[in-house]
């Protein structure tokens, strides 16, 4: 899955359905997933994860901003997903973790699906 690469400062690098290296930094885990998602503490892997292997196979487009997909994969049963805001560069095919939470259900406007390819 590539959490902790060798040679990387990076907490996790991993690559999303459509190809994109998505990354996440120790600085972005620890001042904006863990402040106030304390739920996630220790769930690197699991975030990653979601990244991944988003539910179904697909990632939204986030409702405020153009540049930013978000990925959501079930976690603890039916009950809560793992939803995870990534920043992409469309040319680089790369992107950075924005931030991690725990959702019980997709938000409305979150609707415009980028099909896996």
């Amino acid at each position: 899955m590539g959490l902790r690469p060798a040679g990387s400062t990076d907490l996790f690098t991993v690559v999303d359905p459509h190809g994109y290296v998505i990354r996440c930094t120790p600085a972005c885990w620890r001042d904006h997933v863990l402040p106030d998602h304390d739920s996630l503490r220790d769930r690197e892997q699991d975030v990653a994860l979601a990244i991944k292997q988003p539910e179904y196979g697909m990632v939204y487009r986030d409702r405020q901003f153009e540049n930013r997909r978000v990925y959501y994969k079930r976690d603890g049963g039916l009950r809560f997903y793992i939803k995870a805001v990534v920043e992409v560069d469309d040319e680089g095919r790369t992107g950075e973790l924005i931030t991690a939470f725990h959702t019980a259900n997709k938000p409305e406007g979150e609707k415009l699906i980028i099909w896996r390819e």
